[in-house]
């Protein structure tokens, strides 16, 4: 049952990482950003589709490697929220908390399954 919540908050975690940088980009209109924007933007969207690779494959395989990756995945995630949290950051915060959800779901299953 915990890799299923593992794998549905990083999913949305994910969706949502992808969909609310898009939505203010078009929302702000293409004359009002910068490069540095899309590479802003950019990175955001490769964290969140790592949140949600990485949680997906260790509700899968329960590596611990890949519970790393969602923890990486999460504080870079977690630090573009800090970052821009004047502007975009505010809508990546649930991607963040949904994030943060499925670090703590894994890493308590991770616990469970070593002391069984």
């Amino acid at each position: 049952m915990s890799s299923l919540v593992e794998r549905a908050l990083g999913f949305l975690a994910g969706v949502i990482g992808v969909v609310a940088p898009v939505w203010f980009l078009l929302a702000i209109g293409r004359e009002h950003y910068e490069d540095i924007t899309l590479l802003y933007v950019a990175l955001v969207m490769a964290s969140a589709v790592g949140v949600a690779a990485s949680a997906w494959k260790h509700s899968r395989t329960g590596l611990s490697g890949w519970l790393v990756a969602l923890w990486i995945s999460t504080i870079v995630l977690l630090a573009f929220n800090v970052l821009g949290l004047a502007s975009v950051g505010i809508f990546l915060l649930p991607a963040t908390l949904l994030a943060l959800i499925s670090c703590l779901v894994g890493t308590l299953s991770r616990r469970r399954s070593v002391s069984e």
